[in-house]
């Protein structure tokens, strides 16, 4: 106990003498206790390193917390009260996609790096939100159709009119016409590509579930309207390199407004002459575009979940050639085979925001 109150002693010596010889270079006595009290700190951090990173973590953890509550205060504000929902949606809805669009070019260096990534970076949900239920629209819009539109030429007044609304249309004789021939000659030019971007095509009543795409590019076109009639073949492309390369054989359509964009996410449905009823996934978005490009399917748009009871199905006979467009916010489409149908069918399925 002596030995310590004598270094204590030495010690208070020590900074006394400190403190006179720094008076006499013309430090004041503040500038020289804030010396003392920061070099204290750096001995008591470099002495207890457990103690400085129990606080330091301290300190993070009230600053997160009191962030986090904010956070939900604010959400919690902006789920419960219309108003503030309404107002900030109107503000903030131009900025989404431009926003996503330059966060998607700064990942780019980041993907050349480790392209292994590519895949996840493409996908447009990694995690599903268990607690999100879609609202739906107002149903309004679709209560009144009765028909399918039909039309020659691409509508003029479309972004006033039709753009985002429950009022389905064709367009008659726009759609690129494409055969099996033509997407065995489109691989053939992007093989590497579609190797690595969209190799798979799911299928059903074949003798396969899941064809390799140079596998399916060499069953011979009786395969399909003869030995399985009712195959049903599903090419789904959801990366942008194949994307880009399906523009080829299957264009935007000319309705599509150009302050828009099409979702990366494409369907290829290749179906047999008596290919069994099946319904149009849900795509990235609620505007869709359904281009015939061979044979004939029969479309039925039924009314969503949300407009069940205040609007009517409808039917189209997609003939070749023949563009639907449809919002599956007010319509949900289903594909019927056409009787008498002797050929096989190729329909694509997009979506534009």
């Amino acid at each position: 106990m002596s030995s310590r109150q004598e270094a204590l002693e030495e010690y208070a010596r020590a900074i006394d003498d400190l403190r006179t010889r720094a008076e006499g270079e013309g430090m004041t006595a503040d500038q020289f206790e804030k010396i003392l009290s920061e070099s204290l700190d750096e001995v008591n951090k470099e002495m207890n390193p457990r103690v400085s990173l129990v606080k330091s973590l301290r300190k993070w953890i009230i600053r997160f917390s009191k962030l986090l509550l904010l956070c939900l205060a604010l959400y919690a504000m902006v789920s419960c009260h219309t108003p503030t929902q309404k107002s900030l949606s109107r503000h903030i809805q131009s900025f989404i996609y431009p926003f996503m669009r330059v966060f998607r070019k700064i990942t780019l260096p980041i993907l050349h790096t480790y392209p292994e990534l590519a895949e996840w970076h493409e996908e447009p949900c990694l995690i599903r939100n268990p607690l999100y239920g879609f609202r739906g629209p107002d149903c309004w819009p679709c209560e009144n159709v009765r028909s399918v539109l039909t039309f020659t030429t691409s509508p003029e007044n479309f972004a006033d009119t039709y753009f985002h609304s429950g009022v389905p249309f064709v367009l008659k004789g726009h759609a690129a016409l494409v055969n099996k021939d033509k997407i065995k000659d489109l691989y053939s030019e992007n093989q590497k590509i579609i190797n690595r971007s969209a190799p798979r095509i799911s299928a059903e009543h074949m003798e396969s579930t899941v064809y390799m795409i140079d596998d399916f590019v060499k069953i011979p076109e009786y395969n399909l309207t003869d030995v399985h009639p009712d195959a049903h073949l599903t090419w789904k492309v959801t990366r942008s390199e194949a994307a880009r390369v399906l523009k080829k054989l299957f264009p935007l359509p000319p309705f599509m407004p150009p302050n828009t964009e099409a979702a990366i996410q494409r369907f290829i449905f290749i179906d047999g002459p008596t290919a069994p009823t099946y319904t149009i996934p849900l795509t990235d978005f609620a505007n869709v575009w359904v281009s015939q490009a061979k044979g004939a399917r029969l479309l039925a748009l039924n009314s969503s979940p949300q407009c069940i009871g205040r609007c009517y199905g409808v039917s189209i006979l997609l003939q070749e050639g023949d563009i639907l467009f449809y919002n599956w916010q007010f319509w949900r489409s289903r594909s019927l085979p056409v009787s008498g149908a002797t050929d096989t069918t190729i329909t694509f399925v997009g979506s534009f925001y």
